[in-house]
């Protein structure tokens, strides 16, 4: 839950930025459409029910507090937050599920947030 602490500490306008780097044309889309397709898979093998709602939990209540902080998003801006935030719910359980993901799949759902939140800046359990 660390990586979803540190996306719920930034600025709505960063999680924005992240959602306009996702949409631009054909963004890794081989590797990042390999790499859900792992987490999904590293997902459906795991009992992780309770862990992923907490995971999808704290996501959502994240993106709600920074839609409500601020100036608030204009209509022009929401489809990139909420694809942005999308990412980031895909990319912390990316991390609950990293002992059965492939390191190039991680890498991938990880790229979009690197620069933002550096995963070697993560003190990550296990």
């Amino acid at each position: 839950m660390a990586f979803v602490g540190r996306i719920a500490e930034l600025p709505g306008s960063d999680l924005i930025d992240v959602g306009k780097r996702i949409q631009s044309p054909m963004r890794a889309w081989a590797a990042h459409s390999g790499a859900r397709h792992g987490l999904l898979s590293a997902l459906w093998h795991r009992e992780l029910t309770w862990a992923v709602w907490s995971v999808r939990d704290a996501m959502e209540t994240a993106a709600f507090l920074a839609r409500r902080t601020g100036r608030g998003l204009t209509a022009h801006e929401r489809p990139s937050f909420e694809l942005a935030c999308a990412a980031a719910t895909e990319t912390a359980l990316a991390l609950l599920t990293r002992d059965r993901l492939p390191a190039a799949d991680l890498d991938a759902l990880y790229a979009p947030f690197e620069g933002l939140v550096p995963l070697a800046s993560l003190v990550l359990p296990g």
